[in-house]
C-alpha cells in the first residue's frame, strides 16, 4: 500500500500531495476480514465490505434522526 502511495506522489510531480486514504483502508480491512474469516475467498470478503459500507451509511443517517431531549 505504501509503495502505491509513493508511486502516486512521485507521478504527481508536486511538492505536496493530498488524497483520501479511506478507500484504501476500507479495502485493506475487507481483505483482512476475508482472509481471516474465509481463508482466501475474496468474494465473501467483498460482500462483507459492501455490507460494511451500507451499514456505515445507515449509521450516519440514523445519527441525523436522533432526538436528544432539550437539544432544540
Amino acid at each position: 500500500m505504501m509503495s502505491k502511495w509513493d508511486a502516486t506522489i512521485e507521478a504527481s510531480n508536486k511538492s505536496e500531495f493530498e488524497f483520501d486514504v479511506h478507500k484504501e483502508f476500507h479495502q485493506l480491512s475487507g481483505d483482512i476480514i476475508s482472509r481471516t474469516a474465509f481463508g482466501s475467498n475474496f468474494s465473501e470478503g467483498k460482500r462483507i465490505s459492501e455490507l460494511q459500507a451500507q451499514q456505515s451509511v445507515l449509521f450516519m443517517q440514523s445519527l441525523r434522526k436522533v432526538c436528544v431531549p432539550g437539544s432544540r
